[in-house]
């Protein structure tokens, strides 16, 4: 879990740090030029981009909302429960 944690966070740095730099220009140069085939990768290339930011922001709401959730809550402990204490 730790490692899949770490590996996560060196992926979306590399992606915020390496990638988003060097790709917008490149997608706004695309969109810039006046042949049709580089407008659609220009288009294709923002897509894949804002599915990226998209994608990093829903995995950090739901490690926020776990680690948060996890901390504030505690389950009741009751021996007659019909459910088995799995925590």
């Amino acid at each position: 879990m730790k490692s899949t944690f770490y590996s996560r966070i060196v992926f979306w740095l590399l992606f915020y740090v390496v990638v988003l730099p060097y790709a917008v220009p490149a997608c706004l140069d695309w969109l810039s030029r006046p042949s049709n085939w580089w407008l659609g990768c220009g288009i294709l290339g923002f897509l894949g981009l804002a599915a990226g930011v998209a994608l990093s922001l829903y995995q950090a709401s739901r490690f926020l909302a776990a680690y948060f959730l996890k901390s504030n809550s505690t389950p009741p402990s009751s021996s007659n429960s019909k459910w088995p204490n799995i925590n």
